[in-house]
């Protein structure tokens, strides 16, 4: 079964969640959402808007682009 977009892009944010121990909790404030709003989009039931996906890659000081394409994570030491 493939993934799709909107799943790998939910992986991608839960990997640099924990990556960089930020609490579903905390992003969903940083993002002026409720965390049940959030855990839908981590789930992949429903898609993250662009806006939202600029946050989070301001969050993490990363680009947006690196949050949607299939990559190895690799830990922080």
């Amino acid at each position: 079964m493939k993934t799709s977009p909107s799943q790998l892009i939910a992986q991608n944010v839960r990997a640099e969640a924990a990556r960089h121990r930020v609490s579903q909790r905390v992003l969903a404030h940083k993002l002026g959402m409720r965390q049940q709003s959030l855990s839908q989009r981590l789930l992949g039931r429903v898609s993250f808007r662009a806006e939202e996906l600029e946050v989070i890659a301001q969050v993490f000081d990363m680009p947006v682009s690196a949050l949607m394409g299939e990559r190895t994570l690799t830990p922080t030491p």
